[in-house]
């Protein structure tokens, strides 16, 4: 039904540069116009279509079936609802109980089971949300619009123009920041035929030339898409990069473009590019370029690639927790001389906790290329998923530190890792340590794992939680715990009804009703640590204490082989 469908439109609009201007300008105008969600849906849709023309593009083929202007708006809502969709078909054959089909004739009602689905999408929009705040200049002098508003095109002799492409310069720093820029910029390691530092610099200047004619067509309300000869790009970037070949300039321009998810095309036919910029500046230029090495490529994106990039979310997450003083952190941490069998710890974050002793967060991290589509998301799930895997190395972990072994392991960590602290008098009764587990990933909040206990965070919402705690775990616990119920009180459930030939077709979407917004919490800023530790001190107040007060034996250790002043041992 949805292939005949696409087939027929494909049969009847002109694969032309005409209709490739359509398209794109379509997504530009409603992002020019800010109705950004209209804007994602259009340019969404034309990751499925696009190709499709350029694969039977001629540049003299005529119309079989006459559209107006107008008529491309359906369209792509037809191409946005077939994605949708489609990805269900995928979801329901990896799990029949997560997505269920109700056909009754020509009515089919198709219902999402599993919550998490919808809440992965949710979280995802959180996620381009929160990353979009504080802008990198400011909205009064320094806004791209306003400068280039009146503007000649690239009119540097006006003041207002080079202001502009200073501010464009701040933003894509800011932007890159969010991207899944793992690898340093100045990487050496190679991609297919050129060096990564080179596939930034080329990206980094169609960025620049995105943003540009972005905001030069928002401020002057023009058409937003853009045609470029191929030799005109090649001879920039050749100026720029004598030291290569231009051959392996072409291939790269080409490749940016392939990878681009339809906002970057290239037309062999006609040696030309054409840039819809406000959607090239949106999407994540850098992950779409390793999706694409590692799909053409996969044994050389193994060797040189994947190493580095599931170093680079611990590295983030890692600086993070050091801005704070109260914080230690350990990364890659081995536990085979306990058991050879045994996973290594990616993340071991302990902080130092007055009045009760230590806090520890164990986390397994899985940087996985962001997903695209249903296939991608799938890839968490199943007896090889990289979320089944991250799962059960937690509870393997989970289980070696409810040993005596595992305690002893925690307990000497925690005490090395502040060794200034005096115990004796901050802890006369013994010290607690209460150890909380969490899985972070760059793709999955737990998509397929509604019945999961562990935490599953994204790796940005979790720098972001950091970030505004100011060093204070308890406001880091209540957003990582509370995070699903977050996103589910942000959100509301609906039925999209839409008419495909003669059928009609209902199925579940999730709708925003509020975004996750972060309150920004003072702790170890106001002093808060050296106050709770005066207070403990003043009133002789320690959990340890209180615990032993209850008189409940259960709640410390009198076995010789316990550190005697180690009195409470939790593991979520």
């Amino acid at each position: 039904m949805f292939e005949k469908e696409l087939q027929n439109i494909i049969n009847n609009i002109s694969a032309n540069s005409d209709s490739l201007h359509i398209f794109g300008e379509y997504a530009e105008y409603m992002y020019r116009n800010d109705y950004f969600i209209e804007g994602e849906h259009i340019r969404t849709a034309n990751e499925l279509i696009l190709p499709l023309l350029l694969k039977n593009y001629n540049p003299n083929t005529v119309l079989k079936e006459k559209y107006s202007y107008e008529d491309y708006l359906p369209i792509c809502e037809f191409l946005r609802n077939f994605l949708t969709l489609r990805d269900a078909i995928f979801y329901s054959y990896a799990d029949n109980k997560a997505v269920t089909w109700d056909i009754d004739e020509n009515h089919i009602k198709v219902i999402i089971n599993d919550d998490s689905i919808l809440r992965q999408y949710a979280s995802e929009m959180m996620v381009f949300s929160l990353n979009s705040q504080n802008l990198p200049y400011d909205e009064i002098e320094a806004d791209p619009v306003k400068l280039l508003k009146g503007t000649a095109h690239f009119d540097f002799d006006d003041m207002n123009v080079v202001k502009a492409f200073s501010t464009i310069e701040s933003i894509i720093d800011w932007k890159i920041k969010y991207y899944f820029s793992y690898i340093p910029e100045s990487s050496d390691v190679m991609l297919d035929g050129y060096k990564y530092s080179l596939f930034i610099d080329v990206y980094k200047k169609i960025l620049t030339l995105a943003l540009y004619e972005r905001y030069f067509s928002k401020a002057n309300n023009l058409s937003g898409v853009i045609t470029y000869r191929e030799d005109e790009l090649l001879g920039q970037a050749m100026q720029q990069h004598p030291e290569e070949n231009v051959n392996t300039l072409k291939k790269l321009f080409r490749d940016i473009a392939e990878s681009s998810r339809s906002t970057f095309n290239y037309i062999p036919i006609e040696n030309k590019f054409m840039l819809y910029p406000t959607c090239f500046s949106l999407v994540d230029g850098i992950s779409n370029m390793l999706r694409y090495f590692a799909k053409t490529n996969p044994n050389s994106f193994s060797r040189n690639v994947s190493e580095i990039m599931g170093k680079g979310l611990v590295d983030k997450i890692k600086l993070k927790f050091e801005q704070y003083p109260n914080h230690r952190l350990y990364s890659n941490v081995k536990l085979d001389h306990f058991d050879p069998k045994l996973p290594d710890i990616d993340l071991l974050v302990i902080s130092y906790e007055p009045s009760l002793g230590f806090h520890v967060f164990i986390g397994e991290v899985k940087n996985n290329l962001p997903a695209v589509w249903g296939k991608d998301y799938l890839k968490a799930a199943g007896e090889k998923g990289f979320i089944t895997k991250a799962i059960s190395q937690i509870e393997t972990i989970k289980s070696f530190l409810s040993t005596d072994s595992g305690l002893m392991f925690i307990y000497n960590l925690a005490i090395k890792a502040f060794p200034n602290l005096e115990l004796g008098l901050l802890f006369p009764y013994g010290v607690c340590i209460i150890v909380d587990t969490l899985i972070v990933s760059s793709q999955s909040v737990g998509m397929f794992f509604p019945d999961n206990k562990i935490p599953i965070m994204d790796g940005d919402i979790l720098c972001h939680i950091i970030d505004e705690s100011d060093g204070d775990t308890n406001y880091i616990l209540f957003h990582i715990k509370g995070h699903s119920d977050f996103i589910n009180n942000c959100t509301s459930r609906k039925t999209k009804v839409i008419t495909i030939a003669d059928y009609t077709i209902e199925y579940d979407i999730i709708t925003l009703n509020k975004m996750l917004a972060l309150s920004k919490n003072e702790f170890v800023s106001v002093g808060a640590i050296e106050k709770i530790e005066k207070e403990s001190l003043d009133s002789g107040y320690t959990m340890a204490g209180a615990l032993r007060h209850l008189g409940n034996k259960d709640y410390y250790m009198d076995n010789e082989d316990m550190p005697q002043n180690m009195s409470l041992f939790v593991i979520h």
